[in-house]
C-alpha cells in the first residue's frame, strides 16, 4: 500500500461572509480596517486540504502538511478552527497576506519552507496548491514551488488552474 507526503499550499483571506462595515473618520466616512476582519482559509486551500486529508486517511501512514504565508497570528487563529475538521501540521511562514504580494518570492519563500520540513521524502510527495486565482498573475506561487523544488519524476503536483 502507497505511503503518501502531501503539502498544501494555501494563504489566509478576509472572510467572504463578512460585510465591511462603515465607520467614521476624521473628516470622511471610511470603512472597517480589512486587517480588522476576521480571516479565513482561501477557498481553494480548504478544498484541496480537505481532499488531501482525505487521501491521507485512506492510504495509512500518509502524512499532511500546510504550507502557508501570512501574517503568524492570523494564521494560527485560522488553523486552530481549520485543525478542529482535518489533521495537518503547519508550516507557518510570517509575511504579507496581502493579494498583490510578488508571486515569484513567494513561490521561492514556499519552496525553501516545504525543503526545510524534516523528513520529507520528495519521492513520496504529492504537492497540492491553488493555481491561477488572479486573472493577471503570470504564475502561481504553487506552480513557482513546485519548479524550485526540483522534484522527482513520481512526485506530482496538482493545482486548480483555470
Amino acid at each position: 500500500m502507497s505511503v503518501y507526503q502531501i503539502v498544501v499550499c494555501g494563504s489566509i483571506v478576509p472572510d467572504p461572509l463578512q460585510t465591511l462595515e462603515p465607520v467614521a473618520g476624521q473628516a470622511l466616512p471610511a470603512l472597517k480596517n480589512e486587517a480588522m476582519l476576521p480571516s479565513v482559509l482561501d477557498p481553494w486551500a480548504s478544498h484541496a486540504l480537505y481532499e488531501a486529508a482525505n487521501l491521507a486517511k485512506k492510504f495509512s501512514g500518509s502524512k499532511v502538511w500546510l504550507v502557508s504565508l501570512g501574517p503568524k497570528a492570523k494564521l494560527q487563529q485560522v488553523m486552530m478552527t481549520v485543525a478542529q475538521k482535518v489533521p495537518f501540521e503547519l508550516v507557518a511562514l510570517d509575511g504579507s497576506a496581502s493579494g498583490f504580494s510578488d508571486a515569484a518570492e513567494t513561490g521561492k519563500a514556499l519552496a525553501e519552507a516545504i525543503n526545510a520540513i524534516p523528513g520529507l521524502d520528495k519521492s513520496k510527495l504529492l504537492l497540492f496548491g491553488a493555481g491561477n486565482q488572479r486573472p493577471v498573475a503570470p504564475a502561481p506561487p504553487c506552480r513557482l514551488s513546485a519548479n524550485s523544488l526540483a522534484l522527482p519524476t513520481s512526485s506530482r503536483v496538482w493545482t486548480n488552474s483555470r
